[in-house]
Order: structure tokens, then C-alpha cells, then sequence
């Protein structure tokens, strides 16, 4: 069973590099633009996170099999032979620097796509302000909106 959760905890270390490649290639296909590409990798890291919330799922119950008063990694350490410790201790504190650089990048992209987001929706709204006319008023006789002044003006031309 120990032998198990070990292996659980390497398939987790090897499924955050995973993810952290994934989510390099998202935030490549957010700088060019390509939001086909995006969707893709998106789906891909949502089904990756699942395998991972699955695996540490089954780890906790594996967990309270070998030591039922064991609720956290730390507590299943103590469990372990003498030997063991250390080798299971540097693999908890890598699992936590790849998560920690998990969670960077997914806030960086996060930034970058809220920022595309800003940008199109005040592009948007630019673009719907220069459609829309100024005056309530209709049409001209060529079918453009008339560009009239407000306030006063000199008349000039011939009476």
C-alpha cells in the first residue's frame, strides 16, 4: 500500500510538469491570438486537473487505510521507516514547488486573457459609439447621417 501512494505521488510530480508545459503552450496561443487553440489546451489542463484531483482522492483514502489517524501527507510521513523519510519529504516539497509554479502561470495567463478581454470589450464599445449617430435625427438625402453644428454660426453666400 506504501508503495502505492509512492507511486501516486510520482504520477502527480510527472502530471504538474505536465501541466505546466500545458499551460505555456496556452499562454503562446494568447499572445498570437488564436483562441481555437486556446479552447483546445484549455479542455486538455480541465481533464488534466481532474486525473489529478482523482489521483489525490484515492491517495487520501489510501492514506487513511495504512494510518487512520493520518488526515495530511505529513502525518503519513511519520508512518514511514527512518530510511524512507527523506526521500518522501523531497518528494512532497517538489510536488509543492511544481504546484506553486502551476499556480504562476495560471494566474499569468488569467492576467493576459482578462486583459484581451478589457481590450475587445472597449474596442467594442469604440466601434459601437462611431456607429451609432450622435443625433437622433434621420438620414440625409444621400443616406449618411448629417453632420450638423451646434450653436452659432455665420451665414455666409449670396441673398
Amino acid at each position: 500500500m506504501k508503495r502505492r501512494i509512492l507511486d501516486s505521488l510520482n504520477r502527480q510530480k510527472n502530471a504538474l510538469s505536465l501541466l505546466a508545459s500545458l499551460l505555456g503552450e496556452e499562454f503562446s496561443y494568447l499572445r498570437q491570438g488564436n483562441p481555437q487553440a486556446v479552447s483546445g489546451i484549455e479542455l486538455s489542463v480541465q481533464d488534466l486537473l481532474r486525473q489529478i484531483t482523482s489521483e489525490r482522492v484515492e491517495m487520501k483514502s489510501m492514506i487513511q487505510a495504512v494510518a487512520p489517524g493520518a488526515a495530511r501527507l505529513t502525518a503519513f510521513i511519520q508512518t514511514l521507516p527512518e530510511a524512507e523519510r527523506p526521500e518522501v519529504a523531497a518528494l512532497l516539497e517538489e510536488l509543492d514547488r511544481r504546484e506553486q509554479n502551476c499556480a504562476t502561470l495560471a494566474a499569468k495567463n488569467f492576467e493576459l486573457a482578462l486583459a484581451l478581454h478589457d481590450q475587445s470589450r472597449k474596442l467594442l464599445t469604440f466601434l459601437h459609439g462611431k456607429i451609432n449617430p450622435e443625433q437622433k435625427e434621420t438620414y440625409t438625402a444621400r443616406g449618411k447621417f448629417p453632420k450638423t453644428k451646434r450653436g452659432a454660426a455665420i451665414l455666409q453666400g449670396r441673398l
